[in-house]
């Protein structure tokens, strides 16, 4: 049940992400990212994400084709402040804690991110 919530959640966020909508929010955009990185679904990671993002995740699916598999997640207490047109989103995922910085351009939230993240 756990696995068609995420799949069913995942595509809801990326039809209305897709169709050019403004109003995802920034804890939505932030859930998709997390998730599409987590099951390797590269594509959707980068309808989320601002074009410096891409490069990070071209790294990570280079290091997924060299035998990362995709892993379940769990993410919890999402959380978002926005400050203008940046965001910061911190939440749990399997216990740890995890932020990731957005950005809104053009009235869609994208994350911005320029470091490495786990696989």
């Amino acid at each position: 049940m756990k696995k068609i919530t995420t799949v069913f959640l995942l595509a809801s966020l990326l039809f209305a992400t897709g169709c050019g909508s403004s109003s995802s929010t920034p804890e939505e955009v932030a859930e998709m990212f997390a998730m599409a990185m987590a099951e390797h679904d590269w594509e959707t990671a980068k309808k989320v994400s601002t074009k410096e993002t891409h490069q990070m995740i071209e790294t990570m699916k280079q290091f997924a084709a060299a035998g990362a598999s995709p892993r379940e997640i769990v993410y919890e207490n999402m959380n978002c402040e926005v400050d203008g047109n940046r965001t910061v989103c911190t939440y749990q995922v399997n216990g740890n804690t995890e932020n990731l910085m957005l950005v809104k351009e053009n009235d869609l939230w994208l994350v911005e991110e320029k470091k490495e993240m786990d696989i």
